[in-house]
């Protein structure tokens, strides 16, 4: 109901409801003070009727042991004694009666109803003429007593204090024990006016001094520190010694005591009037605790009313002054946000920027919100606008400036327009399923997100397999990029060293050359020799034949000579261009294998890039593979509440739940999900939770499995589907923050 309220009504209400409360706490302590107070105020009435009470008891109780003493000794004794006694019971009896008479109200109004003297008079009279018996008068007089005593009982539990009570209960125990040393005063004033012990007398004797006793003692055990000092006072005084020692003498024998019963009753009475002081006593204590306790009630009233009002008086101010500040406040909001709802996002909020009011911090993260809002929208607007029109290569969307979720948003359109024209199919295939299945089936229709879910993970494995292969074959391939480049470096040394050796034998062959010219040059010169040799020897005749022979000789080895120099020239030309084509050859090949080797180093570096974006790839595939199955996992959890509302709701007892272990994510945690996310935080707090939302709800499956208790445990049933879905919320938390540790949010590098 309230939810459709304005926030000024429910102000309204809550300081109405703040007021009232306050008011009825007022009431009920100011109804609690003034019971406490009437309650004191009747406690003192009690009391007071009580005093008058005991007074009457004291008086009849000396009548009753003069009564006795007169009887049993025919007159002789106590005569003048008891005519005074009775004129002292009398006048309390008429004060008791004036008061009953001045005092009308419920307590007065009972003793009036519980005490009858109209048998006194007659009853005396009989005692006079001696037709009643002993025991008969000292019946009479006892059960007179013992209904004024029983009124005295029953009022004194009616007051609330426990301290006044407890006086009371002391006062209704030390009367009690009062009236029983009375009625030892009779019963011993009768056997001393005899001077002997009857059976009955005896036995009474002995009843009464048991019960004072225990009386007394029982006084002394629940009176208080003040009482018990009085008390011991009191005992103190001889008349208490004189008595005990009568007593011991009248328990030892049976008859011939030696004690005159003049003297046993005045000193009995003597202790008597002792007991009475102590009855006085008690009875005063126990008036002035009750008015300190009235007086003290009545100055509570005041001051709770007091406070009351003040108290009233201040919140209904500060509801006042609060709500018409929260109200302008958010009047302004409501202006605002009716701007920003048409459209109008160039507005300009006013605050204050150091202001710790809740309002101007408010109205500052509004206008940051509207500046990022026409950002992202400018963004989105734009490459929508490309991408709705089929140009996804105009869609030049970036995250720049933008921070968490408006990031995520940002990334989430870029993913969207990505896969916007290959997941249209899909798209249309899950809304066509949703549609027909969403009138009454919300699992059911999340199910088939599931299984599209399902397919886009066991996508993503494929995928990131393959990512991995990419990678793993990437880096091999580099491996036999460099045992490539180590051979062509190999191959160029060496063929710098042939080429080294080639110029060195082309040198050698320059050298040969020139020692075969120097040959040659020597057999011209010694063919030319030989042929003068020649000349003198045909000059000399016969004596020049020898040496015409040796010249001979000598020009045919000079021109074999020149022969063989002429063809060692020719080959060794021949073998100096063999060897420049190969040093030329040799220069194009270092050339070559040089290219080849550059070509290498370049296809090594984009090998590398590719084997790093491959990796970055790998990486992201598997942060959305982690997504994806969070995502799933978060969906089997909506499918299986959907599924235990649904089973409740038709009190379906036959519907099965599987234990949190044999879930998807149950089997999950302690396989993969272990093997990935055991070094998060997040991890080790799943199973808590998790375990929460199976156990939930099997337990409330229990409530219809055999029969339908649903009404009958309502409230258990409710309280369980709340904490589960306490439960559900936070192991839906976990899973986020463990994806976030695990740091799924980092970006590939880019190729």
């Amino acid at each position: 109901m309230l939810q459709h309220t304005s926030i000024h009504k429910k102000l309204i209400i809550l300081s109405l409801f703040s007021i009232s409360v306050i008011l009825i706490y007022a009431s009920k302590l100011s109804i609690s003070d003034y019971d406490y107070y009437q309650n004191s105020q009747e406690t003192i009435l009690i009391v007071e009727l009580s005093v008058h009470l005991s007074d009457v008891v004291h008086e009849i109780q000396k009548e009753r042991g003069a009564s006795a003493g007169f009887l049993s000794s025919k007159g002789s004794k106590f005569s003048d004694t008891l005519l005074q006694q009775r004129k002292m019971t009398d006048e309390k009896i008429n004060k008791l009666k004036d008061y009953l008479a001045l005092s009308q109200n419920q307590y007065t109004k009972k003793a009036l109803q519980g005490i009858d003297f109209s048998q006194l008079e007659m009853t005396r009279s009989n005692i006079d003429s001696f037709s009643i018996g002993t025991k008969a008068a000292v019946a009479y007089y006892t059960a007179l007593n013992k209904s004024s005593i029983g009124i005295i009982s029953e009022f004194s539990t009616f007051s609330k204090n426990i301290t006044i009570r407890n006086m009371l209960n002391s006062l209704m125990l030390f009367i009690s024990a009062k009236e029983r040393a009375g009625i030892e005063r009779a019963i011993l004033s009768a056997t001393f006016s005899k001077n002997e012990f009857n059976q009955f007398l005896k036995m009474k004797f002995l009843s009464v001094l048991a019960q004072q006793k225990a009386l007394l003692e029982l006084f002394e055990y629940s009176a208080n520190d003040s009482f018990k000092q009085f008390y011991s006072q009191i005992k103190s005084d001889s008349s208490f010694k004189e008595v005990e020692r009568m007593r011991n003498v009248a328990l030892s024998k049976e008859k011939d005591f030696a004690i005159d019963a003049s003297y046993w009753f005045k000193t009995i009475t003597q202790k008597i009037n002792h007991l009475k002081e102590m009855e006085n006593k008690i009875t005063d204590s126990v008036l002035e605790n009750a008015y300190q306790i009235k007086n003290q009630a009545f100055f509570m009233l005041i001051i709770i009313a007091i406070l009351s009002l003040f108290v009233l008086s201040t919140i209904t101010w500060l509801n006042r002054s609060i709500s018409l500040s929260i109200m302008n406040k958010i009047l302004n909001f409501k202006k605002a946000i009716e701007k920003v709802k048409n459209g109008d996002l160039s507005m300009m909020l006013t605050f204050r920027k150091d202001s710790q009011n809740e309002m101007d911090q408010i109205a500052m993260l509004f206008q940051s919100l509207i500046t990022i809002m026409q950002d992202l929208t400018t963004r989105i607007s734009t490459s929508v606008h490309f991408a709705s029109q089929g140009d996804f290569s105009s869609c030049e969307l970036n995250e720049h400036g933008l921070h968490g979720d408006f990031s995520k948003a940002i990334g989430s359109v870029m993913r969207g327009i990505e896969a916007m024209k290959e997941a249209h199919t899909k798209q249309e295939v899950i809304k066509f399923n949703a549609q027909l299945r969403a009138i009454n089936d919300v699992g059911g229709s999340i199910s088939l997100i599931q299984k599209e879910i399902d397919t886009i993970v066991a996508d993503l494995s494929e995928v990131l397999q393959t990512t991995d292969a990419t990678s793993t074959q990437s880096a091999q391939s580099l491996v036999v990029v460099d045992e490539i480049l180590s051979k062509l470096q190999i191959l160029v040394e060496s063929i710098h060293t042939s080429n080294s050796t080639i110029e060195k034998l082309d040198q050698k062959g320059s050298e040969i050359t020139s020692v075969v010219d120097l040959i040659k040059t020597i057999a011209e010169q010694t063919n030319l020799l030989a042929l003068n040799a020649a000349i003198e020897a045909a000059r000399a005749g016969e004596h020049g034949r020898g040496f015409s022979v040796v010249a001979d000789e000598v020009r045919n080895l000079a021109e074999h000579t020149q022969k063989a120099t002429s063809e060692i020239a020719v080959s060794i030309e021949s073998m100096r261009q063999e060897t420049a084509s190969i040093v030329e050859k040799s220069e194009i090949m270092t050339e070559l294998a040089n290219d080849v080797s550059g070509s290498v180093e370049n296809f090594k570096g984009s090998m590398n890039q590719l084997n790093t974006g491959a990796k970055d790839m790998s990486h992201l595939v598997q942060n959305m593979e982690h997504q994806a199955y969070i995502v799933l996992v978060k969906i089997d959890h909506i499918i299986f509440k959907s599924n235990a509302y649904g089973a409740m709701i038709k009190a379906d007892g036959g519907a099965h739940f599987i234990d949190h272990k044999d879930c998807r994510l149950g089997k999950w945690y302690v396989d993969k999900g272990k093997t990935v996310f055991s070094n998060t935080n997040s991890y080790a707090k799943l199973d808590k939770p998790h375990a929460a939302v199976h156990d939930l709800t099997i337990k409330n499956m229990e409530f219809i499995r055999d029969a339908d208790k649903r009404l009958e445990y309502a409230d258990e049933i409710i309280q369980n589907y709340n904490e589960m879905e306490a439960a559900s919320v936070e192991l839906f938390s976990l899973l986020d923050q463990m994806r976030n540790e695990l740091g799924n949010t980092k970006r590939p590098s880019t190729l």
